[in-house]
């Protein structure tokens, strides 16, 4: 059995017009539903700190931000996601054939090893993974297309599959901030945290 059908693609309207990419970890069941990342509480979060801060005044604040970014055809902030698959295992149905349980199983203790703080030997670990290979080559792509854009990691996975591609290749991204993941306690101080400093107002406008 193939899992493709669990599968969710990035979200960037147009990689040239892009300015800032967030790098978040994976679908889940709202993406699934959705069929384009962001699209759950933790999304609604990320919303909610653009816009009380003045970005994006387009975007409907009660909304998450994949969502908005998908209904206002939005250019200037796009999603990339480590893993077109869910990395958490409740996101599957019960009764998955050996083989596609053993790839949920794999992208799961993945991820229980990036968090919370992931280990030295994780990068060489998880360049060697296929979810990893797939991650470097949809982030070159863009890269190639927008050398300049602002690149901002939420989570521990995000940055540890950011600190893998520095590690691996010869990009050099430009990371201009790494904010925790919505559900992690260091969220509430980030949410309390002047980001105007960190991301320019005219680049999401």
């Amino acid at each position: 059995m193939s899992l493709t059908q669990y599968e969710v693609g990035d979200l960037i309207i147009n990689a040239e017009k892009l300015k800032v990419l967030m790098v978040l970890e994976s679908p889940y069941v709202n993406e699934i539903i959705h069929n384009h990342p962001a699209a759950g509480e933790s999304a609604l979060d990320l919303t909610r700190l653009l816009t009380r801060q003045g970005y994006v005044p387009s975007f409907n604040p009660d909304v998450p931000v994949g969502c908005n970014i998908q209904a206002l055809n939005y250019a200037p902030l796009g999603i990339l996601n480590c893993s077109h698959l869910p990395m958490n295992a409740d996101a599957y149905p019960c009764g998955l054939p050996n083989n596609a349980q053993s790839q949920v199983d794999n992208l799961a203790t993945l991820k229980q090893r990036l968090a919370p703080h992931h280990q030295p030997d994780v990068s060489i670990t998880l360049a060697n993974t296929a979810v990893f290979t797939d991650f470097s080559r949809r982030l070159t792509s863009v890269l190639r297309q927008n050398p300049n854009v602002a690149i901002v990691p939420c989570g521990q996975t995000a940055s540890g599959f950011i600190d893998s591609f520095v590690a691996t290749t010869d990009q050099s991204p430009n990371i201009i901030a790494r904010l925790p993941h919505p559900t992690e306690d260091a969220w509430q101080n980030v949410a309390n945290t002047d980001l105007h400093a960190i991301i320019d107002p005219a680049m999401l406008p």
